[in-house]
């Protein structure tokens, strides 16, 4: 199936939010377990958001109406309840499909998010408790696209997709007493819900699944955007003893050039943070001095004297509370000094972040002089190794003849090179030109990754996109056809859309390459209306529906090749049909009633 034909349903279902339901349960509807819940604007207090449906249905429990979601709507927060316009109080606010969420903290800074999910709406107090369900490749896009440089070298991207979607793997749940798994502050990972360029989905999609493992566990991994000269230790950062996040000098950080920070806060600001965290700082603060260091040179300790007993708290406790308190990076990283002038805590320091684990300047530096992913990673986490499965040997790219093949499964790779080889060869004899056209197929590790990766239902064997092929793994397309007549099918589809352009209906080009690569094609009513083909070719509701679309896409273009040619039909992708085949019943019905009297002659 074409990525256009699939693109369009798939955006029309995935923006589909449909219910706003009252509930008194702590819980909504049941989440598939390959999503990510999502705490969203969590370091933000937030009362009120304006939710705008990009396409939604809206039913509510009072009144047990439901009815086109075209407008806005408002949702505040207020003494643990949720108020919508139209609606009584309600307790929980549940939404499905793609929404933009968009508001003002108290802080009186914006917060925006979009995205296609499962969302969830509560109240604490007079703030909003938002959370959203995305599948977790999805979530590595958010979160790569907030965390990355915007100048990010592509190896450094993929090593930093793997890093991120190793963290969420393995920390799913991190937020499990509050109801959801992670936020999207640096306290889990920062993440941007929205679209994303075109590098970011790259570097997910190359990374298909792929996590850093040590030992044949899942390895916890961590990032930080500059490390200072020196990485951090996960023992010295946490008191956890990792053999693959221990402390080492790092020659690529520093090439970046100086990080050199300062923070001025006021001593009274300072006591009042103390005291909301849950600390016991002397009345009036007069010194304050950094009294241990880690092996990096990092503080590890701080002590506050003044009146009354002095306070020792560990620098992180420290910068974590500030930052949550004062704003995120207000202190940059624990490698600083501090002193006390004219009323305020200054401190300076360099690095950005913890420093633990991958430094992302160091890892922009080793990219843009030619290290690659597998390389960087290897430097910041040791003895790990890239896999998606415990088993497998990570993600492995192969040239074929004139295309390329992307797969964990080494033990088929000789049987899909051969059939695709020759399917590549069938499909360039069936449509000669068009060279530089260089297919890339990812053989799928799993269902859900593909599912995942193409944005296919799971009873769908592939899906093409520009030059990009998704297969669903070896073994399920061997028994269901085998991959030779996938393959075939797939590559004539990368030679049809190379070729179409907008003017082209979903029709001609899903029919076209039924015919070129084949398909058996049973005797099928001919549809009078070519607009519920094209619809049931955007919209099947499962695998009989889409096969039954495609058979009548096939036999419309059986019969116009017929008629005017291969040629001749083979133009119409990029000038379109003649206008007889335009979306008019009337026109329809009447060149509908010719093919069927051409098919009973044959």
């Amino acid at each position: 199936m074409s990525r256009q034909t699939y693109a369009a349903r798939m955006a029309a279902a995935l923006l589909m939010a449909t219910a706003l339901q009252c509930s008194a349960q702590l819980h909504g509807p049941d989440v598939d377990a390959t999503e990510l819940n999502l705490r969203i604007f969590y370091a933000h207090a937030v009362h009120a958001v304006t939710i705008t449906p990009l396409s939604a249905t809206m039913q509510t429990c009072a009144g047990c109406r439901s009815e086109r979601m075209t407008v806005p709507i408002n949702v505040t927060a207020e003494k643990g309840l949720l108020h919508v316009v139209g609606n009584a109080p309600l307790s929980k606010v549940f939404l499905d499909g793609g929404l933009r969420i968009s508001g003002t903290d108290t802080a009186g800074d914006a917060v925006h998010a979009e995205a296609a999910g499962r969302w969830r709406i509560s109240a604490a107090g007079d703030e909003l408790r938002i959370v959203v369900a995305i599948p977790s490749e999805k979530y590595v896009l958010a979160a790569l696209a907030a965390e990355a440089a915007p100048d990010e070298p592509m190896e450094s991207l993929k090593a930093l997709a793997i890093v991120i979607r190793t963290f969420a793997l393995e920390n799913l749940g991190r937020h499990a007493a509050q109801g959801y798994d992670l936020c999207d502050s640096t306290h889990c990972q920062a993440l941007h819900l929205g679209s994303v360029r075109a590098e970011i989905y790259e570097a997910e999609q190359a990374t298909l699944g792929e996590t850093l493992y040590f030992a044949g566990q899942r390895a916890q991994v961590y990032f930080t955007q500059n490390c200072g000269g020196v990485t951090e230790s996960a023992h010295n950062a946490w008191g956890k003893d990792t053999p693959y996040l221990t402390s080492h000098i790092d020659p690529y950080c520093v090439r970046r050039g100086p990080t050199v920070w300062h923070a001025g806060i006021d001593i009274v600001q300072m006591s009042d943070v103390l005291r909301r965290n849950g600390w016991q700082p002397p009345n009036k603060i007069t010194e304050a001095h950094v009294v241990q260091r880690t092996a990096s040179g990092r503080a590890a300790m701080i002590e506050f004297k003044g009146q009354g007993r002095p306070l020792r708290i560990s620098a992180s406790s420290l910068r974590f509370a500030l930052d949550r308190s004062l704003g995120w990076q207000q202190v940059r990283s624990d490698g600083y000094d501090v002193t006390l002038q004219d009323g305020k805590l200054l401190f300076t320091g360099t690095g950005y972040g913890h420093g633990v684990g991958l430094c992302q300047a160091g890892a922009w530096q080793m990219a843009s002089t030619g290290s690659d992913a597998a390389a960087i990673l290897k430097f910041y986490f040791p003895g790990t190794t890239i896999r998606v499965t415990p088993q497998d040997a990570g993600l492995q790219t192969y040239r074929a003849q004139g295309w390329l093949l992307t797969t964990v499964d080494a033990q088929h790779v000789k049987e899909v090179m051969a059939a695709g080889n020759d399917a590549w060869q069938k499909s360039n004899a069936m449509l000669p030109g068009g060279n530089g056209i260089a297919p890339r197929v990812t053989l799928a590790p799993d269902t859900e990754l593909f599912r995942q990766a193409s944005g296919a239902p799971g009873w769908m064997l592939g899906v093409t996109v520009g030059d990009r092929i998704w297969m669903q793994p070896y073994a399920i397309c061997a028994r269901s056809g085998g991959v030779e007549k996938l393959l075939l099918h797939e590559m004539l589809h990368v030679r049809v859309e190379h070729e179409a352009t907008a003017k082209a209906p979903l029709w001609l080009r899903e029919g076209l390459v039924e015919v070129l690569a084949e398909n058996a094609s049973p005797s099928v009513p001919l549809q009078e209306n070519l607009q519920a083909i094209e619809n049931e070719l955007l919209h099947p509701t499962g695998l009989q529906q889409s096969q039954r679309a495609h058979q009548q896409a096939a036999a419309m273009v059986r019969r116009c090749i017929a008629r005017y040619g291969l040629d001749a039909v083979r133009r119409w992708l990029s000038s379109g049909p003649p206008a007889e085949f335009a979306f008019n019943k009337q026109a329809v019905s009447s060149e509908s009633s010719r093919y069927q009297s051409a098919t009973s002659r044959r």
